[in-house]
């Protein structure tokens, strides 16, 4: 966790991806001494103008609202949760027209934890105090993962975990239902196949997000993003 403000720049991203790469434009600058470390990200489905973001390990279980400038707008308690290791955040609107969060505890960097969590919030208004969460509890079904990486693909109803590293190996896929029922394990399907070839050869991905009608993924790693 790193003590000292931090100032990060916020690009704004394409309303449609390409495959041609264009340049980002600063659109602000986040100074919040409430954010000294984000570590996840997320477009609001239900406020105009509104990113969601946390921080990274040990941080308070809150979720911070920012406006498309980096000012922040409101501070979310979540209930019902704890910072392990938060590492990502999704956003999406299920087919009943309800806004979600998910939030991904699956950081790993010593792989002692077995499994992790996925927190589920309804997402609320920047202005609301608290939020409660419901915990999707899981163990990786082949063993200790790291991961950084949380795809939420609503119009489907799945998320995608996606690992930063094994033994340096290249990243690997598993998927769950994103509206699993809360208290119950949550089981995760390894992916495979030729829709993971680029993900094969991918190490350290530490992001991602869908585009909203679920058509296209986004992942980064240290120094790129792949479409």
């Amino acid at each position: 966790m790193i003590s000292r403000p931090l100032a990060v720049c916020l690009v704004s991203l394409m309303a449609g991806y390409s495959s041609a790469a264009e340049e980002p434009e600063l659109a602000g600058m986040i100074t919040s001494r409430e954010l000294p470390e984000i570590s996840g990200m997320a477009v609001s489905r239900r406020t105009k103008d509104c990113y969601w973001a946390h921080n990274d390990s040990g941080g308070k279980t809150e979720l911070y609202a920012l406006d498309g400038k980096g000012t922040l707008r409101g501070v979310v308690a979540v209930s019902g949760a704890k910072n392990v290791d938060w590492e990502d955040m999704a956003s999406g609107v299920s087919p009943n027209g309800r806004a979600w969060l998910w939030i991904a505890d699956t950081g790993n960097n010593l792989s002692l934890r077995r499994g992790g969590i996925i927190y589920r919030v309804a997402e609320p208004a920047p202005e609301e105090k608290s939020v409660a969460a419901e915990a999707l509890t899981f163990r990786w079904p082949d063993g200790a993962r790291d991961c950084e990486c949380l795809l939420a693909d609503a119009t489907r109803g799945t998320g995608v975990l996606i690992t930063k590293r094994h033994s340096e190996a290249p990243a690997e896929a598993y998927s769950f239902p994103l509206m699993a029922p809360a208290g119950a394990p949550l089981v995760l399907q390894k992916l495979d196949g030729a829709d993971l070839a680029v993900l094969g050869r991918l190490t350290a991905l530490t992001a991602g997000s869908v585009s909203p009608d679920g058509s296209r993924a986004i992942v980064r790693t240290y120094g790129e993003a792949w479409v």
